[in-house]
């Protein structure tokens, strides 16, 4: 949960900077992408959410993790600390790093630019393992999933419906990775 408090704590003082500049809050609330969004909207994140788990299930393929524990992907603790940084990933990522390049440089070079900044984490840490040569069908698996993620966010107008997506498309993949 703390990493949750950390990738929204941008978004909260981003919310704050502009009440106190003067801008309404609802509308500085919007511009994050946090709405909560419609039925319709949650039922395109769970196609999404599909793509999502067979690109990781395909970007996993060659890295052999079949015949792996399915109960160390499907247990409360992993189901939820998938929603929690798929929550914080949306929120930061899609909703407010998204939503403010794509207002200021339109939607294609906004979300491709959104896609590159939300895989740097994951790209430090691959590298840092001295990973990033055999995982890099999963960056590309990522890099693609942020892009998806990133138009959903802009046809909706929010990041929520994205985090049952991402979490549904991680947690899915992996268990057909799995399998």
């Amino acid at each position: 949960m703390l990493t949750l408090l950390l990738y929204c704590l941008p978004t909260i003082v981003y919310v704050m900077v502009r009440s106190r500049r003067g801008d309404d809050r609802a509308e500085a609330i919007r511009d994050a992408g946090a709405a909560l969004g419609t039925l319709s909207g949650y039922g395109l994140g769970l196609l999404v959410g599909l793509a999502i788990a067979a690109l990781t299930w395909l970007a996993a393929r060659p890295l052999g993790l079949s015949g792996g524990s399915l109960e160390t992907v499907v247990n409360p603790l992993a189901i939820m600390q998938a929603l929690a940084l798929a929550a914080g990933q949306e929120i930061l990522f899609r909703g407010l790093i998204g939503g403010v390049l794509m207002r200021r440089l339109g939607f294609p070079a906004g979300n491709a630019l959104q896609a590159v900044i939300s895989l740097l984490p994951t790209l430090l840490l691959a590298l840092a393992l001295g990973a990033a040569a055999t995982a890099w069908p999963l960056l590309l698996a990522q890099l693609v999933s942020s892009l998806l993620l990133g138009t959903l966010r802009h046809r909706l107008g929010t990041c929520f419906p994205g985090i049952p997506a991402s979490a549904l498309g991680t947690l899915l993949g992996t268990v057909l990775a799995v399998l």
